[in-house]
């Protein structure tokens, strides 16, 4: 009798494990996945009275009953350019202090990531979201309100603007607030980016990245 129970109760085990999987799986098989365009795709940033951009590496966003489910990008640092400085040194000088060792470290960290946490719709095209971009590899939250529009196999999307403060990430350096030396360039804390996505859905088939 002991026995018995012992197989059914096997049985159950692996009956509800069998459903959990097929659910997982039918979950998946629902998420419409977009593949980022690189090339279309910008990420604005400004800090103190300077301007600039920053392209993306690669992307993807899922929707499934249209809402996002999932999003991650990668995002290419030393593509970093400013956009106001006629001067070309000056401008040199900028961009090569943006990407030095003091502050994003370029050359060891080519690449930042953001990785969707959650997502709450608040309007027909406007989404409410939720996740961690990692600066140096160190990840932090951050939250931010996105306009979408779909247009049959594609997907826009463009943010407000999102504030960042470079010391969440450990980055203290040339900082009014927490510099100990005598250093003449001062790099303000709070830096604003805002970004414009184009994507394309993909099949199952085709490679979410490149």
């Amino acid at each position: 009798m002991r026995k018995l129970k012992l197989k059914i109760s096997f049985l159950l085990t692996l009956i509800g494990f069998n459903l959990s999987m097929d659910s997982f799986a039918q979950s998946k098989a629902d998420t419409i996945i977009y593949k980022l365009d690189v090339g279309k795709s910008i990420l604005n940033w400004r800090a103190d009275n300077h301007r600039g951009t920053t392209k993306f590496k690669s992307g993807t966003l899922g929707f499934s009953e249209e809402e996002m489910v999932e999003a991650s990008f990668a995002i290419e640092m030393d593509s970093i350019k400013n956009t106001d400085i006629d001067y070309d040194l000056m401008r040199a000088v900028l961009e090569n202090t943006i990407k030095s060792r003091e502050l994003l470290h370029a050359a060891k960290f080519p690449l930042s990531y953001f990785n969707l946490c959650c997502s709450e719709k608040i309007a027909q095209d406007s989404l409410l979201l939720r996740g961690d971009l990692t600066l140096r590899n160190i990840p932090a939250c951050i939250q931010f309100q996105t306009f979408l529009r779909v247009d049959e196999n594609m997907l826009e999307a463009k943010t407000d603007s999102i504030t960042l403060d470079r010391t969440d990430w450990g980055i203290f350096a040339m900082s009014k607030n927490h510099s100990t030396g005598d250093q003449s360039y001062i790099v303000s804390d709070t830096i604003y980016i805002q970004i414009n996505l184009i994507a394309n859905q993909i099949d199952e088939k085709e490679e979410r990245f490149d």
